[in-house]
């Protein structure tokens, strides 16, 4: 080989050494470095003056290619030849070929110079080569993913940097943007590890959660494309998908039951809808029809339709006369219906309308809360009134403002109310059975106090108070006693509490801290009964009234005692003044036992107590009443009596609990603590059982399509 390429050389043709070194076998040689070789391209520029090779392109370390170095050198001084030289296909390691260089410098006294560094040459051809040579690019593509696989240390670095270059190279990131889009939508694969591992995300990553929440509502909000795809999807997945049915229906329905206002917004909606469109009205009566069909007979139903019923109690508090009241019995307030009526309706609105139990948000409020004291409403009757410009006679407007009832008085017990009370309301009051609930037996009077002494020495000893001692008990073979206290010493004379002005307020100080004002003497725009007066301060929301046990026997005693003098009084003139054999009934008469006794059996002595309930004749007027339904419709098939099981109402206590602002849960409650909630409010009590009977009486017993 090495002569051939001598005498080639010697000769000049430099083409006929490039066919020299083309044609030669591929193997030949012996030692390390004698090797199966190739041809590559290379430029060549000898330099005889300073006797060196310069070549743009690895240097081949056999002993022939210096010779062939040496040979092309002498042909001509700054000469520039292209030619084909021999690369070895597999050469040494790094390490061996470097040590062989520096030996065969040395020997030889010819320092080798490239004009590329060798890094940059191999890098040039590779990139070359890889977008020529499909066959070289998958291979390395494979290589580069087996290393990726397998090189932890290369993996991380390659992510650095592609991270790095996507940060600050915007074309580059525009491209791997792309390519991901169009991989998205075209792999399958691809597409199904990208939604696990963005959903894997959202699980963990609470950060990327929140904000991936707000983008969607941002971009619901403000791209209609993005709103009608994402409605479309939730349609076709909610008609495809029964899971993700059931479940949207639960989320719903919890909601709608939560939130009152949702419910009134979902109500107002379907009733436009069965106004304007006659497909939906039909539809709907179609339902309806069929469904009261398939219930007929169905008690469990019938039992929820009654629970439901019973389920919302007075909750909801009118702004103009501030009574509880039920979902049934309010609307929403819009001053523009008042505005709308006229100037004296919008006048007379804006004077009875109080915002006392309106709750708004604060600024500092991040959720946004929806209860039912979040909007102001308004009861039908004071609803009627305002559209007609006139002041409802229940208004709290209407000199019934209380002023708050100051710490110093709110926190005293039943004795210290007493003891700074100048009337003292003396009733006897029992307990009953099976509930601890409370009643008063007799007539309650007005007893008046000196409160001079009490006020101006306190506290002061049992001798200057002049009180006798008294123990109270329950029964008289018990030992103990329930209460303990003090009773007036005598010589004060009884008073009609109708015939004293301001007797209310002097009773009960705690409720009127403030004297008379707004008790029932108080002047008013518009007249108010005692009856109505009671109901209005009884089903306030402020619970002052309604909680205090003495209060509401005072309210009940002065109203029937009102009404039996009114009926005395109708019954006085009505009457003839003779009885039924003709005779003048005289003061005589009445003083007789047996003409009094005569009088009663005829029924002309206390028949004009028939509208008092409670009382004989209205016992008497009650069973007349029954038996002539008896006469007119028949006898019936079974008897009920109802009576009130108000531990066992879910219901009824719940309604207590918020109306005290408890922070308890039913479930702790036990006996005891029901009773004393049932205590604290008996009034609503009352209410509850009142609406479950007529609720009862109205769903279940009337309605035929039930049997």
């Amino acid at each position: 080989m090495s002569i051939l390429l001598q005498k080639t050389v010697e000769t000049g043709n430099l083409s006929s050494v490039c066919d020299v070194l083309s044609t030669q076998p591929r193997s030949f040689g012996t030692g390390p470095y004698l090797r199966p070789l190739r041809v590559s391209t290379c430029w060549w520029k000898p330099k005889t003056e300073i006797k060196t090779v310069g070549c743009s392109q690895s240097n081949l370390y056999t002993p022939d290619n210096y010779r062939l170095r040496d040979a092309v050198s002498a042909l001509k001084d700054e000469l520039c030849y292209q030619c084909i030289i021999i690369r070895d296909f597999n050469l040494p390691f790094d390490d061996l070929i470097e040590q062989r260089q520096q030996d065969d410098t040395k020997e030889r006294g010819l320092p080798v110079v490239c004009s590329i560094s060798r890094n940059q040459g191999k890098i040039d051809l590779s990139k070359k080569k890889y977008r020529q040579n499909e066959q070289f690019q998958q291979e390395l593509k494979e290589r580069s993913k087996k290393k990726y696989r397998q090189n932890e240390q290369f993996q991380q670095e390659l992510k650095e940097r592609s991270k790095h270059k996507y940060q600050f190279d915007t074309k580059f990131h525009d491209e791997v943007k792309k390519r991901s889009k169009q991989k998205y939508r075209f792999n399958t694969e691809f597409q199904q590890s990208v939604i696990e591992r963005s959903k894997m995300k959202y699980h963990l990553n609470k950060q990327f959660q929140a904000a991936l929440k707000e983008r969607s509502k941002t971009k619901y909000r403000l791209n209609m494309k993005f709103k009608e795809a994402i409605l479309k999807a939730s349609r076709l997945k909610y008609a495809c998908d029964i899971t993700f049915r059931d479940k949207v229906k639960t989320i719903y329905l919890l909601r709608y039951r939560q939130n009152v206002l949702l419910q009134e917004k979902y109500k107002q909606k379907q009733r436009k809808e069965y106004r304007n469109q006659f497909l939906i009205r039909q539809k709907k009566i179609s339902v309806i029809q069929q469904k009261r069909s398939n219930e007929k007979r169905n008690l469990n139903k019938i039992a929820n339709i009654f629970r439901q019923q019973v389920r919302d109690g007075p909750r909801y508090v009118c702004s103009v006369c501030h009574k509880f009241k039920f979902r049934k019995q309010v609307v929403v307030c819009d001053k523009l219906k008042y505005s709308k009526k006229g100037d004296k309706s919008i006048a007379m609105a804006t004077q009875c309308i109080t915002q006392q139990f309106h709750t708004t948000c604060s600024d500092q409020c991040q959720s946004s809360c929806e209860t039912i004291y979040h909007k102001q409403w308004i009861c039908f009757t004071c609803h009627y009134h305002l559209l007609k410009g006139q002041m409802p006679a229940d208004a709290f407007a209407n000199g019934l403002q209380l002023p708050p009832i100051p710490d110093e008085l709110n926190s005293l017990n039943k004795l210290e109310k007493q003891l700074i009370s100048v009337r003292i309301p003396f009733m006897k009051i029992i307990q009953l059975p099976k509930g601890n609930q409370r009643g008063f037996i007799g007539p309650c009077v007005s007893i008046p106090t000196d409160i001079e002494k009490t006020s101006n020495v306190l506290p002061r000893s049992e001798n200057e108070a002049e009180l006798i001692r008294c123990k109270l008990k329950r029964k008289l073979e018990y030992k103990g006693y329930c209460q303990y206290e003090f009773v007036s010493r005598e010589g004060n004379t009884p008073v009609s509490m109708l015939q004293e002005h301001g007797n209310e307020a002097m009773s009960f100080p705690v409720q009127f801290p403030e004297g008379s004002f707004g008790s029932y003497d108080a002047k008013r725009l518009v007249r108010l009964t005692r009856s109505r007066y009671f109901h209005a301060r009884l089903f306030n929301a402020d619970t002052r009234f309604s909680s205090d046990t003495s209060y509401i026997f005072y309210a009940q005693y002065l109203s029937e005692l009102e009404q039996v003098i009114s009926k005395v009084s109708i019954a006085l003139r009505k009457s003839s003044g003779k009885d039924k054999t003709g005779n003048i009934i005289t003061a005589r008469m009445l003083t007789d036992k047996n003409q009094l006794k005569r009088l009663l059996t005829t029924d002309q002595g206390y028949k004009f107590m028939t509208p008092i309930r409670g009382t004989p004749p209205y016992w008497q007027a009650t069973l007349r009443d029954l038996m002539a339904s008896i006469r007119q419709l028949g006898i019936p098939t079974w008897f009920a009596t109802f009576s009130a099981a108000d531990l066992r109402w879910k219901e009824t206590l719940q309604v207590l609990l918020e109306q005290q602002k408890s922070t308890q849960s039913l479930e702790d409650l036990d006996w005891t603590g029901k009773s004393e909630l049932l205590q604290y409010n008996p009034v609503m009590s009352a209410v509850m059982f009142d609406h479950r009977f007529n609720t009862f009486l109205k769903e279940i017993i009337i309605k035929k399509y039930h049997w």
